[in-house]
């Protein structure tokens, strides 16, 4: 029997062969690209400003049928680490402003600004003075190791020219 004759004979049953293949084809393209009904997100710590805003999602996002899993991290840097590695299961985090630089951002996209996070700098009153050169010598607590008020802080020390010329860093908790 020739192709010719074959298709003649069978065009109903091959039509609809290639229809069903073309909608179940379809139906997975749809399926994969769905949103997922659960993501893994990357705070601070328990207590902190950005675990409470990963409450917040995981609360909104439960009335859809999203299950969010808070991750507590040291803060921004530790959460973009976990975001830039695969093997974290971290689909999502917050990080604070300013610590990726445009040559940074590859494999990384931000969704928007949730808030506005000024970074305030304390000091004690025997400190005269408005200026940041009025630091020298002095023991400065810049964060502990993984946040981004630390990062933050270390760029500007750098950028005012003052990185050598501040006493001692200290790590503390912002508590």
């Amino acid at each position: 029997m020739s192709a010719r004759h074959f298709l003649e004979n069978h065009w109903p049953s091959i039509t609809i062969a290639v229809t069903a293949t073309a909608i179940a084809g379809a139906f997975l393209v749809m399926l994969r690209s769905m949103p997922p009904h659960q993501i893994v997100m990357a705070t601070g710590r328990e207590g902190d400003a950005y675990y409470e805003i990963g409450e917040r999602y995981r609360a909104a996002l439960s009335y859809e049928n999203v299950q969010v899993q808070l991750v507590p991290t040291a803060g921004s840097v530790e959460n973009l680490a976990m975001l830039r590695d695969p093997n974290s299961g971290v689909s999502v985090a917050l990080i604070e402003g300013g610590i990726l630089s445009a040559a940074d951002t590859s494999g990384v996209e931000s969704l928007g600004t949730v808030f506005y996070e000024p970074l305030w700098w304390f000091r004690k009153r025997e400190i005269l003075g408005e200026a940041a050169n009025r630091l020298r010598g002095q023991r400065i607590s810049i964060g502990p190791e993984g946040s981004g008020t630390r990062a933050l802080t270390l760029q500007l020390l750098k950028r005012t020219g003052m990185e050598a010329q501040v006493g001692e860093l200290l790590a503390l908790e912002p508590r």
